[in-house]
């Protein structure tokens, strides 16, 4: 890798070198910045659970309240409570509670060294089948699966952005070579024009058709140039170290040749599992996560509907002096009971009402979404099949157009042909190629689509190993 790439601030000069689309990849999913934050997502499903885990946390509260007038003690109240959450809708209880004083309300008295009590708060009505701390938990658990799925999902576009950001450097060097051949056709063609004008077999007009060729050619290379420095340098807009430095290419680095059959395997992988299976679609699973979560808030809300009934049952009550009696202990206990009820309930009926309408909204979106990436999926293959069909004809024009080129030069070694009938030739040999390495370009870049889109592999496992 070190003859390969280099920090900024130690550029290397290799040249005649290449830079493998293996180990371009493996660097780019080691050390890219955006998989540095979808690595974030994963500790953001962490934060959720552990945020989820802390509704079973006990609690624990206390109050003193203390009146002191004219040298007397009023009273003297402290109460101390602690809650302990379950698994269903049951709380446990325990109190401790401690009160003096010389006007002190009668039903507060306790024994001298304190009131202990422990037993249960349990909803009879809203919050018996399903609560806040329910919701809040099945919850974190929809968010850890969504949060998974867009940590693949982020991985996965970086997979196509930074793969057909190496296609375009592929291409632009494809160019950038034929743009090389066809000037040095072009000087030579002009040394032979030359020749036959001294030799005085030839016009001299030749010779300036020639000269314009050449200097048509020359700035057509330029521009092929041009557009390789760009591509390489948007490469290095993926390239980064474990130090999140920014790498960029060495002077003279090449990539490896575009060759038709480039992730074709991955491509076919994908295309079996979608046809197995097209609902693990990322975008689908999204939207499929936002009904799960409308659909556990719509039991939270259908709760709410439900009038308020709380008991609250102390069974345990004693005098701290008598633990050891606590067993035998009958009589002593505490009840009370907690009822709200709204008359109408219009709030928590509209809010109901307002969550069924997101659900049908985004079922409906869900639905659409289907057609939509079976449409894709249909197109794609239908683009690929074309391009794969094209390339096989380009292939033959350029074979063709080589023939006729040799049969041209044949004819203008014996006089029966001409420089523009030459030129016209190689123009054709050069844009078919052109064209041949831009078509194949396209397949690829579509086939790219098509497995990004499709997230059925795991990309970075399937692609460096």
């Amino acid at each position: 890798m070190c003859l390969m790439l280099c920090s900024l601030s130690t550029v290397a000069q290799v040249s005649n070198d290449t830079l493998y689309f293996e180990e371009y990849f493996s660097t780019v999913v080691k050390n890219h910045p955006i998989l540095k934050r979808a690595e974030l997502l994963s500790k953001q499903s962490e934060a959720y659970n552990l945020k989820a885990k802390s509704i079973w946390d006990p609690k624990v509260n206390s109050a003193l309240d203390r009146k002191s007038f004219d040298g007397k003690t009023y009273f003297n109240k402290f109460k101390v409570a602690s809650t302990f959450p379950t698994s269903f809708a049951v709380q446990g209880l325990v109190e401790y509670e401690t009160n003096e004083g010389q006007f002190l309300n009668p039903e507060q008295n306790v024994p001298g060294n304190g009131l202990l009590g422990a037993g249960l708060k349990l909803p009879l009505l809203r919050g018996l089948i399903f609560d806040e701390r329910r919701n809040i938990m099945q919850e974190a658990e929809i968010i850890s699966s969504l949060n998974s799925i867009k940590q693949k999902q982020k991985i996965n576009e970086l997979f196509a952005k930074a793969t057909k950001a190496y296609i375009d450097w592929q291409v632009a060097s494809a160019k950038e070579e034929i743009s090389k051949l066809g000037l040095k056709l072009s000087e030579d063609r002009l040394r032979i024009a030359k020749d036959i004008f001294e030799s005085g077999d030839g016009p001299a007009l030749d010779t300036i058709e020639a000269s314009m060729d050449l200097t048509e050619r020359k700035i057509s290379l330029q521009e092929s140039i041009l557009n390789r420095v760009q591509a390489e340098l948007n490469i290095s807009l993926f390239l980064w170290d474990e130090n999140m430095n920014p790498l960029e290419t060495n002077e003279g680095i090449n990539p490896e040749k575009l060759a038709s059959n480039f992730l074709n395997q991955t491509f076919l992988a994908s295309k079996i599992s979608i046809n197995q299976n097209n609902s693990n679609l990322p975008q689908l699973k999204l939207l499929e996560g936002k009904i799960s979560q409308l659909q556990l808030k719509e039991r939270l809300l259908k709760e709410n509907t439900k009038p308020q009934l709380d008991i609250k049952w102390m069974p345990w009550q004693m005098d701290v002096n008598q633990i050891s009696d606590a067993l035998s202990i009958r009589e002593n206990y505490k009840i009370g009971f907690d009822f709200e009820a709204s008359i109408f309930n219009r709030k928590a009926k509209a809010d109901l009402q307002l969550n069924q309408l997101k659900i049908q909204d985004q079922t409906i979106a869900l639905i659409e979404q289907k057609q939509k990436f079976n449409i894709l999926f249909q197109q794609i293959n239908s683009e690929i099949e074309m391009y794969t069909r094209n390339i096989e004809k380009l292939f033959q024009n350029i074979t063709a157009s080589k023939q006729l080129l040799e049969a041209e030069n044949i004819k203008f070694s014996i006089g029966e042909s001409s420089i523009f009938l030459l030129n016209k030739r190689e123009l054709k040999v050069l844009d078919s190629t052109q064209k041949h390495i831009s078509t194949i370009a396209k397949l690829v870049k579509r086939r790219i689509d098509y497995i990004a889109t499709s997230m059925q592999i795991d990309i970075i496992e399937e692609l460096t190993n």
